[in-house]
């Protein structure tokens, strides 16, 4: 089975992450417990404290985009 990037998403906690992420088209979601510099913007999607958070508000969008 082929990856659908589209309909995926990128976590990560460094620029690159977000960076391999957005080009293959991917949602892309800053984790931000472990750098004191964001990426820049328009590489990120969402960011969240910890990847806790983060599932938390992507179920959150998703059970959302449900109704």
């Amino acid at each position: 089975p082929e990856i659908d990037f589209e309909r995926s998403v990128m976590i990560g906690n460094n620029i690159s992450d977000m960076q391999f992420g957005k080009q293959l088209g991917m949602y892309t979601v800053f984790i931000a417990s472990t750098q004191e510099t964001p990426p820049p913007p328009h590489l990120t999607d969402m960011t969240s404290a910890n990847l806790l958070a983060a599932v938390r508000q992507l179920r959150a969008m998703a059970k959302s985009n449900d109704t």
